[in-house]
């Protein structure tokens, strides 16, 4: 079955059982507070999506163009940085990007946010990060992000780290309590050594065991003091107004008298580790790994309470240097440009199916995996030195190259194509390719040859080309000329697409003027799928609105537990209320 029949099913089915008109991304991002980004470290230059302002109450003074100027608003201690994250990683990027995730604050003069930053950053030929593409989740700092109950309701909860780290960080930099220290314990919950243990269920205390022990302790907390448990066996105990002085004095207290409180002749023991915020100690990540390492230490050294000061931060390394002009020309001249193929998967396949059998009462169409694979420039150097797709489509349009290296792309596709009668391939071209005086006819006369592989072959056009420019407020590419283009491009026989959708950039009215077959997803909104409840509301909205318009969405993810998570998340359904704002 080609590309045209797998539309046609996807067509044939799309839009049924939709209850309610879909929302448009950038309103789905703002509900949950979210805004996409792109960062080209070579330049410095950051790039936002559209819902910026609103998410965060900017007027037009704020641009936040350069990630150094993002950077400057970050609270000191707060957390590590994007930049820390990212060019302080010690990974390495084989093609498919590093993932980094971290957790900060930032001030807009009187007014600070909680920041949860993911993504992905890319290699450029000397190995360090170049590009970084990802997702920020904004809560305003108050009461709504210091609690850790938040999202417990969920169907699909997140995790209690995450709903802790938030609330933690809210806390340390909450301005109502600057001026008082705030003391992290963690609790292992441990049987003594003489404790009989023949039944190994009783080595691990039951849910009623640890129900009733976080009952004890939190009836020994203060109002602003707050719990979670962590593992089956762990606690998270945040105290706050708790100083050095008195952090271990208050551990001995919360661990006294509960040896028998688990149950009649079940004994156990509290091993708790603590640990106090400094003055520039507002980390929330590495104040729980320390306090969990003192829980540790606790153990082995056999003592009922352990304090370990907090850990001091790491500095960002430099950053790295843009990659010669040279070694691109060089590349495209010696032939060294080489396909790389990364695996698509359709997003909501399942269910899409499971509602055409119960509103028709009539058997889906048989439709086989699609098996769509994206195909990227990739770079390999004399000296062994690599650059991947995501570096060097940057670099390609800063020096004019973009055509050049689409159709050093395109003719490796068709002959990838033509060796496998299986492959169906999709490359992403540059605006300026598209837009380009002789891509037609350049395109015609490629496809002349090639008349047994074109109908397995799709061009997508990405979402940022779309961008608005902010000193003009107008868009950098012309939609109509791009819509006419792409048009052209379908009667040659290729299927077209758009890549990296659900940014804001486009809404669904564009989405449906473009005539595209199908769209890829964001790669930063899937990857938020896997780890954020919220997230997961986004995919599955973005979805509902590309079926409602009767196009696939496809989406990459980069192992094969990501990939369990993202069809477990896009074949459920879209939950009666929407989810809760930032």
């Amino acid at each position: 079955m080609d590309m045209r029949q797998v539309f046609a099913i996807a067509t044939a089915h799309a839009g049924t059982g939709a209850r309610d008109a879909p929302l448009d991304p950038e309103r789905v991002l703002c509900t949950c507070g979210a805004v996409v980004y792109e960062w080209d470290l070579a330049t410095d230059r950051l790039t936002w999506g559209p819902n910026l302002r609103a998410v965060f109450g900017l007027d037009r003074r704020h641009r936040l163009a350069c990630g150094r100027a993002y950077n400057a608003l970050v609270v000191a201690a707060s957390g590590d940085s994007r930049d820390e994250a990212v060019l302080a990683s010690g990974q390495a990027d084989h093609g498919n990007g590093v993932a980094y995730r971290c957790r900060y604050v930032v001030a807009f003069g009187p007014r600070k946010f909680v920041i949860e930053d993911s993504g992905h950053w890319f290699a450029g030929p000397d190995g360090r990060p170049a590009w970084a593409q990802g997702l920020v989740r904004a809560f305003p700092l108050g009461r709504r992000a210091a609690d850790p109950e938040r999202g417990t309701s969920e169907a699909r909860p997140e995790p209690a780290r995450e709903r802790l780290l938030r609330a933690l960080t809210a806390r340390l930099h909450d301005p109502a309590a600057v001026r008082t220290q705030v003391t992290v314990m963690v609790a292992a919950v441990e049987r003594p050594e003489n404790a009989d243990l023949a039944d190994p269920a009783r080595a691990v205390p039951s849910e009623a065991e640890m129900a009733r022990l976080e009952a004890r302790l939190r009836h020994r907390l203060k109002r602003r003091d707050f719990l979670v448990q962590l593992t089956p066996a762990r606690l998270c105990i945040v105290l706050n107004a708790c100083d050095v002085d008195h952090a271990l004095a208050a551990a001995r207290a919360l661990g006294g008298g509960v040896a028998d409180l688990v149950g009649p002749g079940r004994q156990a023991l509290l091993r708790i580790g603590a640990v106090t915020a400094g003055e520039r100690s507002g980390d929330a990540t590495a104040l729980l790994e320390r306090a969990e390492e003192a829980a540790d230490h606790a153990k082995v050294q056999g003592e009922s309470v352990w304090r370990l000061p907090p850990r001091l931060r790491r500095r960002a390394v430099a950053r790295s240097k843009s990659p010669s002009p040279l070694d691109l020309i060089a590349a495209l001249n010696g032939r060294r440009v080489r396909l790389a193929r990364r695996p698509l998967i359709e997003l909501g396949a399942r269910r899409q199916a499971a509602e055409h059998v119960w509103h028709t009462g009539e058997r889906p169409l048989a439709a086989p995996q699609p098996g769509l694979e994206a195909v990227q420039a990739e770079v390999t150097d004399a000296d062994g030195s690599f650059a991947g797709a995501a570096a060097l489509a940057p670099l390609a349009e800063r020096l004019g190259l973009s055509p050049l290296l689409d159709h050093r792309v395109l003719e490796l596709a068709l002959k990838a194509l033509r060796a496998d009668p299986e492959a169906q391939l999709m490359m992403t071209l540059s605006a300026a390719t598209l837009l380009g005086p002789g891509w037609l006819a350049t395109l015609s006369a490629y496809l002349g040859a090639h008349r047994d592989v074109v109908d397995r072959l799709v061009v997508a056009i990405d979402e940022r080309a779309f961008a608005v420019d902010p000193a003009t407020g107008q868009s950098c590419v012309p939609a109509t000329t791009v819509a006419a283009n792409l048009s052209a491009m379908k009667a040659l026989g290729l299927g077209v697409a758009i890549a990296g959708y659900g940014g804001g950039r486009l809404n669904l009215a564009d989405l449906s003027d473009l005539s595209a077959d199908l769209v890829t997803i964001n790669r930063a909104l899937v990857a938020g799928a896997v780890t954020a409840s919220q997230g997961r509301f986004v995919l599955r909205s973005l979805v509902a609105g590309t079926r409602h318009l009767g196009l696939p969405a496809f989406g990459e993810a980069g192992d094969d537990a990501g990939l369990r998570s993202v069809r477990a998340v896009t074949d459920t359904p879209l939950p009666a209320t929407r989810a809760e704002g930032a």
